[in-house]
């Protein structure tokens, strides 16, 4: 509540307060990763993680999110051990005989996949699938953005949020920052160090993407305009793009509309990356059987499938339903780039 409000500050204090009612409370450490830290805070939160380690010293997120703070400092070679450490911990944590392997100082090799969007697509959900797979590890949180973000820190931080087991062919490592999709350098800059990674896409119906991403927006605090408002300031500046100007914009607020033309996106990735190591996965089929879609991709990632009996959703958010008049318009905008998008992969959506 605090955080939708831009309380940003006594939205941390709160975390914190949680957090020292319960030194694992995860929710609240994965909260903070997601909150906006003033820099003053900083130096206040390092302290705090720090306490928090000597409670709990085998607790992996504490130590990830210390990493994440001396990062914003621009403490990076301690960053890198904590991230390290992190890692080690949670794998461990997963499965307590790897405390008996012999492990390397540090990761040598890239990521094996990398789910790059698209945002609000279902990205969190096949994340924390993949996430239970015992051949596959995982940083100590979503959403490195290390390709557009943090790029600048160098690849040896990067390679630090895994466990640098995953360099063994028993296991697997990847991650999954959404934003990478938008962002028109980020294929470029994987490509340069990881040529070879495998990447998975998930599709939604960019009218149901564009509502959730705007209430995603509003419920942390950076959208105070009303849906229509909103969605047609932003139809209204797309409209004026061209195809090329499409293709070369790159991640812009408000991203409703813009996040879901699909198709300039895809386009920019694809020249670079072989099509053969990209997975498109339909969002609504992900969601109404995800067993199934499941399935394709721990074949893609050559995996042998494990069946699991809940596919609980993650990051839900139920919101009032849009009006007729408006869903028609955004089915009317958005079906000509659509169009674009089957004709390009040469796969039907059905999103009309």
């Amino acid at each position: 509540l605090l955080r939708g409000q831009s309380r940003f500050k006594e939205a941390i204090e709160s975390y914190q307060k949680a957090i020292e009612l319960d030194p694992c409370f995860k929710r609240a450490y994965v909260d903070l990763q997601y909150t906006w830290i003033e820099s003053e805070q900083l130096q206040q939160l390092i302290t705090f993680y720090r306490q928090c380690i000597e409670r709990e010293p085998d607790f992996p997120l504490a130590w990830g999110n210390l990493g994440d703070v001396l990062t914003e400092q621009g403490q990076l070679e301690e960053a890198i051990s904590c991230y390290q450490t992190s890692a080690y911990k949670k794998a461990v944590a997963s499965n307590p005989n790897l405390a008996e392997v012999d492990w390397k100082p540090k990761k040598e090799h890239g990521p094996d996949f990398v789910i790059i969007g698209a945002a609000r697509c279902g990205t969190s959900s096949l994340y924390m699938y993949l996430s239970r797979y015992p051949q596959i590890m995982s940083p100590h949180k979503k959403e490195l953005n290390f390709f557009s973000k943090y790029y600048n820190q160098g690849i040896d931080w990067y390679l630090a949020h895994f466990p640098s087991i995953t360099d063994t062919p028993n296991f697997l490592a990847g991650e999954a920052s959404p934003n990478y999709f938008d962002c028109t350098e980020s294929a470029q800059r994987m490509f340069q160090f990881f040529p070879k990674v495998k990447l998975i896409v998930l599709l939604r119906n960019p009218v149901d993407r564009a509502i959730s991403c705007y209430y995603h927006n509003f419920y942390h605090g950076r959208e105070k305009r009303t849906l229509e408002d909103a969605l047609a300031l932003e139809k209204q500046r797309l409209e004026n793009l061209t195809e090329s100007e499409l293709l070369q914009t790159g991640y812009r607020h408000p991203n409703n509309l813009l996040g879901s033309l699909y198709v300039y996106k895809l386009k920019r990735w694809m020249e670079i990356f072989p099509r053969e190591q990209f997975l498109i996965v339909k969002s609504e089929d992900f969601y109404s059987n995800p067993k199934i879609v499941m399935s394709t991709i721990i074949a893609f990632l050559g995996l042998s499938d494990q069946k699991f009996f809940q596919y609980p959703k993650c990051n839900g958010r139920s919101y009032t339903p849009i009006s007729q008049d408006l869903r028609q318009m955004l089915t009317d905008f958005f079906r000509p780039h659509n169009q674009k998008l089957e004709e390009y992969l040469g796969m039907s959506f059905n999103w009309d």
